[in-house]
């Protein structure tokens, strides 16, 4: 991997217990291989001149702990939609093996944000088992779109959203063991054949971007969660940013992080132990995903 010398340095890949919790050296090459993901998301914006930030539950630990939750296992990244727009115009140049930039354009999978991946490593959740797209440690890159106006307006694209995620969800997760869930990946099926899940899922940014420019001047992650109140934050909260550290590397985030925690997590500055926010996951620097892959199905680990 690339900057991977430097990071082995940088980075204590010793299993310690960092408040009140154990972070084992595997969690610990995991962490690296994401930092190393990171870096080269950043590189990639800064020779675009394309603005990112920190968010989320990484927010909260660029903050509380200068990098990683003890217990998490990932990083959150989130762009303004017009940002994210111009990243999905250079990512299939720059982004190239092991790295790999996923998206509905680029590999078979239906979510409402980006990942990027490390093709030479595994993060495979139990329900994505059977699926064949890419399943490397990832970081998060999120779209953040605008709310509309009014009520009418909210509840009408909520309704299309929600309708078309549970689509798209239903027809990339092919392990369909209910009968329910049988019926609809088939009914699913023939929507797919009239029309692609590609063209599909342009649709569906369309609407999660309708309002950008127009809307109420609040802003979320509208195509992963639609309508989560604490989530939703003044747009002019992410257009000024400054400079502070995430595990040792340069990163940007909002400057009215205050207010931003203050409003997801209460007192931020308290916390309880917690869990991995993925939950099980079959995790492994080591390990490429498509040979962990056949490992598990061989097992018949679900």
């Amino acid at each position: 991997m690339e900057n991977q010398k430097f990071l082995k340095k940088e980075f204590n890949l010793n299993e310690e217990t960092i408040c009140g919790y154990k972070v084992t050296a595997d969690i610990k090459k995991v962490w690296q291989v994401e930092l190393d993901l990171l870096k080269k998301f950043i590189q990639v914006c800064d020779k675009y001149n394309i603005k990112y930030f920190i968010t989320a539950g990484s927010l909260l630990g660029v903050i509380r702990h200068g990098g990683f939750i003890p217990w998490d296992d990932d990083i959150d990244i989130g762009m303004l939609r017009s940002e994210y727009n111009k990243l999905l115009e250079i990512a299939d140049k720059e982004f190239k093996e092991p790295y790999f930039f996923q998206t509905p354009y680029s590999d078979n999978i239906y979510r409402g944000h980006a990942q990027l991946r490390n093709s030479d490593t595994s993060s495979i959740l139990p329900n994505e088992i059977d699926c064949n797209f890419n399943q490397g440690i990832f970081i998060d890159i999120f779209p953040y779109d605008e709310y509309p106006k009014t009520s009418r307006q909210f509840h009408s694209q909520k309704r299309c959203i929600l309708f078309y995620s549970r689509l798209l969800s239903n027809y990339y997760l092919s392990s369909h063991k209910t009968l329910r869930s049988k019926i609809l990946y088939g009914m699913n099926m023939i929507l797919f054949h009239i029309i692609s899940p590609k063209k599909f899922y342009r649709h569906y940014e369309k609407i999660c971007s309708k309002y950008d420019g127009a809307g109420n001047g609040l802003i979320s992650n509208l195509s992963f969660k639609y309508g989560r109140e604490k989530y939703m934050h003044k747009k002019e909260y992410f257009e000024d940013l400054i400079d502070a550290t995430f595990e040792g590397i340069n990163v940007k985030i909002p400057r009215e992080y205050d207010k931003i925690l203050s409003k997801q997590y209460g007192n931020y500055h308290e916390f309880k132990v917690g869990t991995s926010t993925h939950g099980k996951l079959y995790l492994s620097a080591d390990i490429p995903y498509k040979k962990y892959l056949k490992i598990i199905r061989k097992k018949g680990e679900k």
